[in-house]
């Protein structure tokens, strides 16, 4: 995995983690809102489906929420598609975990 990012529904990123992503600090927000503007081109926006595309270099997997979207970057390496996949799954189970309690921890 190269980056995990949280991106609101207007484009902005929330949370973002790059591990190996080559790309500069200052092109980030413009690489960010990019990936953002294709994703919603190719989405049906079903909070059901997770999408996979091709980013300039990279196998993008996303899924779209109410208010938010998760992406996940990875080489372009059809094997790593499920890995990705189950990652995204699992991050949609925990931010749904979260978002249903009542904040009494």
């Amino acid at each position: 995995m190269c980056a995990l990012l949280v991106i609101d529904n207007e484009g902005n990123k929330l949370l973002g983690k790059y591990y190996s992503l080559e790309i500069d600090k200052k092109d980030m927000p413009t690489f960010e809102k990019q990936l953002f503007l294709r994703a919603s081109k190719l989405s049906s926006k079903s909070e059901m489906s997770i999408e996979v595309m091709s980013y300039q270099s990279f196998t993008v997997i996303f899924r779209f929420y109410s208010d938010v979207s998760l992406y996940i970057i990875g080489q372009n390496d059809n094997e790593l598609v499920i890995v990705i996949a189950d990652i995204l799954s699992s991050a949609r189970a925990s931010i749904e975990y979260y978002d249903s309690s009542d904040g009494n921890d």
